[in-house]
């Protein structure tokens, strides 16, 4: 298996592939404080059709200007006015930016924030149950005219301690914590990357059943752990290092979720495959 998912990421291009994941978005910003509020934003959209992820990221991104860190503050809900990504509303959009902002400002940085609450639990999970929950905490009447968050930020933002895998917020630490790879940025230095959970979904998890590291058909944090708990013993210091080029082979549309032997047989996966 080892030798398999280190031929994958041998042949994987992930600056090629970047453009279509929503990192892209944080890679056009320099200053740090920016590009852990754009990874926010842009991994709280990730769901839906790629393009339509593009899209509403884009559209919020050129409402915050070019230094979004600067302006967290100062957004409402007619900031966002005219965007709506599926379910998620202006409203929950200016909450998750300015709730941000709120949390940035009182602890330093969002990874200053994590950072404590990781070294208070040392463990992702409840460290990620206590970052949501610091921002469902803020005061949001200068969002919207009520001290509670819009209902969907909860969406956008979830407690990793319920019973959910916790895809984008996973995906969001992976972004964040992993050293510099052209993909990921490794701008906070805690927690290391021997402590990240691979980011599951419903299309991320068939991938993991089909190499045979879970039996789980659903996504859920218990399915992550157990999956993460296999990479771990394969790579102890970066277990979710296959989590992009694993995506992307879905992305990409080159694996077909079938037995096809001219790309089965090019595929570096072909022969641990159990699809």
């Amino acid at each position: 298996m080892g030798p398999a998912l280190e031929a994958l990421l041998t042949c994987h291009e992930p600056e090629r592939y970047r453009s279509r994941d929503p990192v892209a978005f944080v890679h056009r910003y320099r200053d740090p404080r920016d590009q852990e509020l754009v990874g926010l934003v842009a991994s709280s959209l990730a769901y839906g059709r790629v393009q339509s992820i593009q899209d509403s990221v884009a559209r919020v991104l050129a409402r915050l200007g070019p230094q979004p860190s600067q302006v967290a503050h100062a957004v409402t809900e007619e900031t966002f006015r005219g965007i709506q990504h599926r379910w998620t509303t202006p409203a929950d959009l200016a909450a998750l930016v300015y709730g941000a902002g709120v949390v940035a400002s009182a602890w330093g940085s969002l990874g200053a924030a994590f950072a404590a609450f990781f070294d208070r639990h040392r463990r992702l999970r409840a460290a990620l149950g206590d970052f949501a929950r610091a921002l469902y905490a803020v005061d949001f009447r200068p969002v919207w005219g009520r001290r509670a968050p819009p209902p969907g930020l909860r969406y956008l933002l979830p407690d990793a301690q319920g019973p959910g895998a916790a895809k984008r917020l996973n995906m969001y630490l992976r972004w964040m914590v992993r050293r510099p790879d052209g993909v990921d940025l490794g701008l906070w230095p805690l927690p290391g990357p021997e402590a990240l959970v691979v980011p599951l979904d419903t299309h991320t998890v068939r991938f993991w059943r089909y190499l045979g590291l879970t039996t789980r058909r659903q996504p859920s944090w218990a399915a992550a752990e157990e999956i993460t708990w296999h990479l771990a013993a394969l790579c102890p210091e970066d277990p979710v290092r296959y989590d992009f080029a694993l995506a992307h082979l879905g992305i990409s549309g080159r694996c077909r979720h079938r037995r096809i032997p001219s790309v089965c047989g090019a595929c570096p996966l072909g022969a641990v495959c159990r699809l």
